[in-house]
């Protein structure tokens, strides 16, 4: 098959088919913690949220500060991702990532407590508005509020390399960078790759294991443009409900242009889409700081951006 044949061939929403693209998947029947259960003595179970491929997420009542907690639990055999992940988040403060509060084991478990967000995930928010695209200001903001949330990573050597609709929570004032389970620190780790991640936003050289030394965090900033493309258009590029040809087809050729989807957006907007999912790394913007100024730089209506 040809690479024009291959090219902005759509799933029906911005979602697509893929589990993992959803919400948090429901709960094993046999939880880790049970309703009522307290750790450490004051932090009290409450309700399951849900749980990912390595860890479940439960809401939980801090006696001691009188305050509202998430847990995030896995089992001991599972848990150098959630103490990376712990360590990275407490080593950063910024408005944009998720707060980790403390860190603990029981028996054979082990949980980092994190700062619990009142609000929707962007993937839940997709699902409700169904394959409607957004209003312009509104996808900026949100793609603006990621990028500045990257920027204190990204200094530091560190590439999230799971952006995606399930891991961006949505409050009133604030958009979030959550789940930093595949988390990659580029100071400590060489290359390497294939990665593991969702297909729709993962960057070619990510699938392909071709990730070059200084050129990690591009990873980032291809699925930063996947996301602001499904924000505007309603859909994705690439899709399929086999995650193999979106991979495929990830590696093929290039998205087609956002005009294809919508005649209204303002063609800067569209040539900066098109450039942060270049299949070429060094044809995107080479920092976050350049996406940023990018977007914000471009005609919009409505909400301020800072």
């Amino acid at each position: 098959m040809s690479d024009d044949a291959l090219r902005g061939q759509p799933t029906s929403s911005m979602l697509g088919p893929h589990a993992e693209l959803g919400p948090r998947r429901a709960l094993p029947e046999s939880r880790l913690l049970s309703v009522g259960e307290r750790l450490e003595g004051h932090y009290e179970v409450t309700r399951a949220l849900g749980a990912g491929g390595m860890a479940e997420v439960y809401h939980a009542l801090d006696h001691w500060l009188a305050r509202e907690v998430a847990i995030k639990i896995t089992r001991s055999e599972l848990a150098p991702h959630l103490v990376r992940e712990a360590r990275v988040l407490a080593s950063l403060s910024h408005r944009g990532l998720v707060t980790a509060h403390a860190y603990g084991r029981r028996g054979p478990l082990e949980y980092v407590v994190l700062e619990y967000l009142r609000g929707d995930s962007l993937s839940q928010r997709l699902i409700a508005r169904g394959s409607t695209s957004y209003p312009v200001d509104e996808a900026l903001r949100l793609v603006v509020g990621l990028s500045e949330a990257l920027a204190p990573l990204h200094e530091r050597g560190l590439v999230h390399c799971d952006l995606k609709p399930a891991n961006i929570m949505c409050t009133d004032d604030r958009v979030v960078l959550i789940d930093f389970g595949l988390v990659w620190d580029t100071k400590a780790e060489p290359v390497h790759g294939p990665f593991f991640g969702s297909p729709p936003f993962m960057a070619p050289e990510a699938i392909d294991g071709s990730v070059k030394g200084g050129e990690e965090h591009l990873i980032d900033i291809y699925a930063l443009g996947m996301i602001l493309f499904g924000l505007l258009a309603g859909t994705i590029p690439f899709g399929d409900p086999d995650p193999n040809v979106v991979m495929q087809r990830q590696l093929a050729g290039e998205a087609a242009p956002l005009s294809e989807f919508r005649d209204d957006l303002p063609p800067r907007l569209s040539s900066v889409v098109a450039s942060l999912i270049r299949r070429d790394p060094r044809a995107r913007p080479q920092s976050v700081a350049n996406v940023r100024d990018a977007l914000v730089g471009i005609p919009r209506r409505g909400a301020d951006l800072r």
